[in-house]
């Protein structure tokens, strides 16, 4: 077995995420190491986090700014966003990027949205296979 993996990343088949779609490599059981993801950010990006992983964003193409855990920085093309985890990041404007995630994607991303329950802004994780939103751990109120 070699002692390497090669992906050629826009062969890859692209996969919807909360920053639009992502072209995914190196994710698999095999490799709990780290992935690298193609992503193309959608005009609307979903504000979301991960209580493990570390994210290295590079930006390709576009220009714009992020919002890392409500700040504005501005980005262009070259520009280097390290990610811990905790972070509440959401890319504005449309872009390419390098995704490096130094665990796999086995931890879904969390996304934030407000219950409309009447309850204060919880913290929920989409499920995309169902089609919904529910709690990760119960209605919690979410620390800003």
């Amino acid at each position: 077995m070699a002692n390497y993996l090669v992906a050629q990343l826009d062969a890859l088949e692209a996969s919807p995420c909360p920053c639009g779609s992502s072209r995914r490599a190196f994710v698999g059981p095999d490799n709990p190491t780290a992935s690298v993801h193609l992503v193309e950010i959608a005009a609307q990006t979903q504000v979301h986090w991960h209580r493990k992983m570390t994210e290295v964003y590079v930006v390709l193409e576009g220009e714009g700014h992020v919002e890392l855990d409500g700040e504005r920085v501005p980005v262009r093309p070259m520009t280097a966003v390290m990610i811990r985890p905790g972070c509440r990041p959401r890319a504005v404007g449309r872009r390419k990027i390098l995704n490096v995630r130094r665990q796999r994607i086995d931890e879904e991303p969390r996304n934030l949205r407000r219950v409309h329950h009447g309850l204060a802004p919880c913290l929920l994780r989409e499920n995309t296979s169902v089609g919904g939103a529910f709690p990760l751990t119960g209605c919690r109120p979410l620390r800003t």
